[in-house]
This record gives structure tokens, sequence and C-alpha cells, in this order.
């Protein structure tokens, strides 16, 4: 699993949708598999997860990297 440097995180703060996308194809399916252990049910865990990814996206202005990691 990649970390994302400063640089990526700072990319991400500004919406860059190509750091966007790399983020969403590292992260996605590892959220499904532990989402699906939780709801049992692979299509809802895919629903879940782009629910979480958009609502990050809508709100990443907000999240300060200083406070916490984002993975």
């Amino acid at each position: 699993m990649k970390k994302f440097s400063r640089r990526d995180i700072e990319l991400l703060l500004n919406k860059d949708k190509d750091t966007f996308i790399r983020f969403y194809k590292e992260y996605a399916s590892k959220l499904v598999v532990h989402v699906n252990c939780i709801v049992k049910n692979v299509e809802n865990a895919k629903d879940i997860v782009e629910d979480i990814f958009i609502n990050f996206y809508k709100h990443v202005k907000s999240y300060d990297p200083d406070k916490s990691n984002i993975f």
C-alpha cells in the first residue's frame, strides 16, 4: 500500500482529479472488504464505500492534515 505524500494530500485538498482517482484506486477495494465484513453484502459494501468517497471529495477542504491522517 502506497503512502500518500504531503504533496499528494495537498493535491487532494485542492480537489485534483487525478490524485483523487489514484487515492480511490488505492483504497476503495480495501475499504469494500472491511465494510463487507460488517454489512455482509458486497453490493451494499460497494455502495457505502462509494458514498464515503463522494462525501470525502465534497468535504475535503475541511480536512486538516495536521490533526489526523487520511490512512
